[in-house]
């Protein structure tokens, strides 16, 4: 009698499986997504999934495996096995799912590149409970995660070459801007150079520095110059990353900003916050790097907001001779209110 019921549960777990091969993966779903679309370089972002079984048939043998390319990199995976391939890597975990079950599975990853990255490519393979056949299908990933600029490894907020001024700050330059001139008063030998207003000194005989106001709002142009000038591509992305570095040094001040570039990033009208400083992020990481026009027209538009701004900050790579004379034209009408910093050296700036 025992015999004849094992063979029957035999034959019954051979005809179901038979049945649920034909099409194996017509009621199978999975779905997935990431807790994070924004990163940065080396910031632990999670991959959920959840796969489910809608048929009324069980599915002895289901392969689930998650694909990336060489930009990503593996830190946990409740998933399984993790395997290298020349490709990148891959995470895969199988399951037995009655009708009606579901399974989830998290990976933990982060990205080392900035841009756009493409996240879910996967492939689900049905097949029988001895392995003997299977059958695969893959999809095409879904989710777009954003990978921002890392912060410069050098703080702007340290040293910052200023010229004349000698080594200053980001920080320096915005609490030594003039926002208001309410008057004058002799020099002492310990202001700084740019305070000091040589028509004023012209008629007195003597120097002559600006006494300011700083209770009002101050807001700053951040100009980024995209135009390759014959700078490497890292010369360009440490552009990118001093720009967000010195936005969010602004943002801890809170300084509001207006951001412009001659780039392929959106510009920002003046502003200040999270949500401010997450488009500027997201513009960051999706930018290619391409630039529409030169140096010069960046400066105009710099000398265009020269009155209702506080100071311009130029973040830039090297620049040509017309690019220095722009430079000097924009510091000329900006009475000197211009911070510079380039991306070349750390020295040179």
């Amino acid at each position: 009698m025992l015999q004849f019921v094992l063979i029957a549960l035999i034959v019954a777990l051979i005809i179901v499986q038979a049945i649920s091969l034909k099409n194996p993966l017509k009621y199978i779903g999975l779905t997935y997504d990431t807790d994070l679309k924004l990163s940065e370089p080396g910031e632990l972002v999670k991959l959920r999934y959840n796969v489910y079984n809608r048929g009324r048939l069980p599915v002895f043998f289901l392969g689930v495996t998650f694909a990336f390319d060489d930009t990503v990199k593996i830190e946990k995976s409740s998933t399984g096995s993790i395997e290298t391939t020349f490709l990148g890597k891959s995470c895969s975990k199988s399951f037995f799912l009655m009708p009606g079950a579901h399974a989830k599975g998290t990976i933990e990853f982060s990205l080392s590149t900035r841009g756009i990255h493409k996240i879910g490519l996967h492939y689900l393979e049905a097949g029988d409970f001895l392995g003997l056949s299977s059958y695969v299908q893959s999809y095409e990933p879904t989710v777009n995660l954003v990978c921002t600029a890392k912060l410069a490894e050098r703080d702007p907020q340290v040293k910052v070459r200023g010229g004349l001024s000698g080594d200053i700050s980001v920080r320096r330059f915005i609490l030594e801007d003039p926002s208001l001139v309410t008057g004058y008063r002799e020099y002492t030998g310990t202001e700084p150079l740019k305070r000091i207003s040589w028509l004023q000194t012209a008629k007195k005989g003597n120097l002559m520095v600006k006494v300011n106001d700083y209770t009002i709002d101050v807001n700053v142009t951040v100009a980024l110059n995209m135009e390759n000038t014959g700078s490497t591509d890292r010369e360009i992305e440490k552009c990118l990353e001093l720009t967000r570095s010195v936005c969010e040094t602004l943002e801890d001040m809170k300084i509001s900003y207006t951001f412009i570039t001659n780039g392929d990033i959106l510009s920002l009208e003046k502003g200040l916050g999270r949500k401010h400083l997450l488009a500027l992020l997201k513009g960051l990481g999706l930018s290619k790097c391409a630039c529409y026009e030169g140096f010069g027209a960046l400066a105009e538009k710099c000398m265009e907001n020269a009155a209702e701004n506080s100071g311009c900050i130029i973040i830039t790579s090297e620049l040509t001779s017309d690019g220095e004379n722009a430079l000097e034209k924009l510091r000329a009408v900006s009475n000197g209110q211009v911070l510079v910093i380039r991306s070349e050296t750390e020295e040179e700036q």
